[in-house]
């Protein structure tokens, strides 16, 4: 859980912990994740109250169950009605 750690990016190798399942970066000031951002294990990634304001193409985790993207441009986009 790295709430509110002042975040403020993420290098390409967080991609290379296998066996990372859970990582909770609500609060922080991370605008965007890697762009090879897949780790194979990660099951929950929490990017709420963030400024992330799009996901990669790329962008695949196999093991993903749980995107929580509330509070971010993303979810605005998503529920913008002129969209």
């Amino acid at each position: 859980d790295l709430r509110e750690k002042n975040i403020r990016y993420l290098p390409e190798e967080i991609s290379l912990l296998a066996n990372l399942q859970r990582l909770i970066l609500s609060e922080n000031p991370v605008a965007a994740l890697p762009a090879a951002f897949n780790p194979p294990a990660l099951e929950v990634l929490d990017l709420s109250h963030t400024p992330v304001a799009a996901l990669s193409a790329g962008f695949n985790p196999p093991a993903l169950r749980s995107l929580n993207l509330s509070h971010t441009p993303v979810a605005a986009l998503q529920t913008d009605p002129e969209n």
